[in-house]
């Protein structure tokens, strides 16, 4: 007898999927219908965070900042929650994460740096393959499309992610976005 709960959490992730599936496939063509929109770029991420509700976040950096970029931000909430959202789950839960933002070179930069287990070094060139899953994250839920979304939706913006190798412990995704 599955119990109502487990049904809902099953079809919240099934539509998780299918979502990610959907937006996949649009994402691969050449993106021209960004919803493009001037934003305060730090209360863009404060209320990303503050959607997510989770004590273990913690922002860095953004104090210094005011800055106004022109971003869809539907698609870069997508992205930036992808990448949160993974540092969550495979983060160490008694640590911390923190996102920094910070801008350089003309271009602004949210960090997401989390302390868990890290990624195998043959599996970082794979990571934003889609559907690519680690054997070290199989006991995971996730079908592996999360970072090649995030992936899509950077490039779209003429921006980039990437994974920041030298981390000793952890993870650390790097999100660029050019400051026009």
């Amino acid at each position: 007898d599955i119990k109502k709960s487990e049904l809902k959490a099953e079809i919240n992730f099934l539509n998780e999927v299918i979502s990610n599936l959907l937006l996949s496939d649009k994402l691969d063509i050449p993106y021209s219908k960004l919803d493009l929109k001037r934003v305060d770029f730090i209360l863009f991420i404060k209320n990303i965070l503050a959607g997510i509700n989770e004590d273990r976040l913690c922002l860095k950096n953004s104090s210094k900042l005011s800055l106004f970029i022109d971003i869809d931000e539907t698609k870069l909430t997508i992205a930036i929650r992808n990448i949160i959202y993974n540092a969550l789950k495979y983060g160490d839960p008694e640590k911390e994460i923190v996102v920094s933002v910070y801008s350089e070179n003309n271009y602004l930069y949210i960090s997401v740096r989390d302390f868990g287990p890290g990624i195998n070094k043959q599996d970082v060139e794979k990571i934003f393959t889609p559907f690519f899953r680690s054997e070290k994250t199989n006991h995971f839920s996730g079908v592996g499309l999360g970072l090649s979304i995030a992936k899509k939706i950077m490039k779209a913006h003429k921006g980039n992610i990437q994974f920041n190798p030298k981390t000793e412990d952890g993870s650390e995704f790097i999100l660029s976005l050019p400051i026009k």
